[in-house]
């Protein structure tokens, strides 16, 4: 009986929806269309129920939004450490809290237990934005530590299952970066494996995952753009608002930060 539903609800499904890519709820995602994200991600879903990813990309667009929400997606965040220290902590709408946790819950869900390269893939996603929301969002600075400790387990366990999968750098890269932005007294109590804490190793595996990446390569532009720019690069931080401008036109908080370096200009 169940068999004959899932056909049943194949045939039903329009040629669109059966034909719909996660690739393309990315797309919205980068291009900070998040409402759009999350409904191609539903829809997706419902289409491939059984998928990790759907959730995952669900959760995706929720933490965006709320990231932009709290204007953490403009040049305030990318210009140095202190903008997010010191801003006010601003409680999430609890929707919006509530819609996150439930995306990350399901792709948990679908992912258990499984040692497939999607699953692995999804886990590393999801662990990342759990990550990101409790620093960022929630502020909780040690339940993200520990939260990039199991980012870092399973981006280990994907390049190991898939060598090509190269968003586990994304992980790698921003976690090294992580750890070595902590003051060194901090960082024994920030250890994390195969992590010794250095800006510019981070810099490398992350331009790796923004050069080879799949979903996570325009969010590895976005995070050295940004670190670019507080390392005092700021020719690599065009280089890489660029390529994203290009990619994404219809991000307009990318266009303004790229026309914001360029008008600074110079070539240090």
């Amino acid at each position: 009986m169940r068999l004959t539903s899932i056909l049943g609800l194949a045939l039903t499904l329009s040629p669109a929806l059966q034909a719909l890519s996660i690739d393309d709820a990315y797309r919205r995602l980068y291009n900070f269309d998040f409402s759009g994200s999350r409904e191609l991600a539903s829809q997706y879903s419902e289409a491939n129920p059984q998928d990790p990813l759907g959730p995952a990309t669900r959760g995706a667009a929720c933490l965006f939004s709320e990231l932009h929400r709290m204007k953490l997606l403009g040049k305030e965040f990318m210009t140095n450490d202190d903008n997010v220290k010191n801003k006010p902590r601003a409680m999430p709408k609890e929707q919006a809290r509530q819609e996150f946790l439930r995306a990350v819950a399901d792709a948990r869900q679908l992912a258990a237990g499984r040692s497939d390269v999607r699953s692995l893939l999804t886990m590393t996603i999801v662990t990342g934005l759990e990550r990101d929301y409790a620093a960022l969002v929630e502020k909780r600075f040690r339940a993200s530590i520990e939260l990039a400790r199991e980012s870092q387990s399973y981006a280990q366990r994907l390049i190991a299952a898939d060598p090509t999968a190269k968003d586990a750098y994304f992980t790698f890269g921003f976690n090294e970066y992580l750890v070595g932005s902590v003051p060194f007294f901090l960082r024994p109590f920030v250890k994390i494996d195969q992590v010794a804490g250095s800006k510019q190793v981070g810099l490398e595996k992350l331009e790796i995952a923004a050069r080879d990446g799949k979903y996570l390569k325009p969010f590895a532009q976005m995070m050295l753009a940004m670190f670019y720019t507080r390392e005092k690069r700021p020719v690599d931080s065009r280089r890489h608002l660029a390529a994203l401008a290009r990619e994404y036109p219809e991000n307009l908080a990318v266009k303004e930060e790229l026309e914001r370096l360029s008008a600074v200009g110079g070539s240090q």
